[in-house]
């Protein structure tokens, strides 16, 4: 009989792998080449996904992408912050929403609640704007044309 721990972790990185298109890039983008290993890494020993793990993957991979130099790594460290800052204001938004979660909510609540949304994501947009902007300016051709690609909206796949 198989293992109870490795059919879970499997079945945890298949869901992973199925979903990866819905699982943003950093700034929206899709995963293009997302190797199974690597996915692997985003689910946490429990066989959880493991969103800060996710994060930092993300970060790492579009420093790879982007060949990031030693005189652009202090800008780009402020796209990561950036993109560290808004997950963790992400996370607390959803934190509380869980909270809330099985009390009656009147229309009024649930406007209020997706306003608070898209407040948080219109400032974690331009938090992001600002940080990119510097290291954009300072990319070479080669480079701004690989963040364009890799910022470039994607179709979405039908389910």
């Amino acid at each position: 009989m198989p293992n109870c721990t490795v059919i879970l972790s499997r079945v945890a990185l298949a869901t992973l792998i199925a979903g990866a298109a819905l699982v943003p890039l950093a700034l929206g983008a899709e995963a293009q080449t997302a190797a199974p290993a690597a996915q692997a890494g985003r689910v946490a020993a429990v066989g959880r996904y493991d969103p800060a793990r996710s994060l930092e993957s993300r970060i790492a991979q579009m420093k790879t992408e982007l060949n990031i130099s030693d005189a652009q790594a202090p800008q780009f460290e402020r796209v990561a912050e950036a993109m560290r800052g808004n997950a963790k204001e992400m996370a607390q938004l959803r934190q509380e929403e869980r909270t809330s979660r099985g009390q009656p909510q009147s229309a009024i609540d649930l406007l209020a609640a997706r306003q608070r949304y898209d407040a948080l994501r219109a400032a974690e947009a331009q938090r992001l704007l600002d940080a990119f902007t510097p290291l954009y300016q300072n990319l070479t051709d080669a480079q701004k044309k690989t963040a364009d690609a890799l910022l470039a909206p994607h179709p979405r796949r039908p389910t």
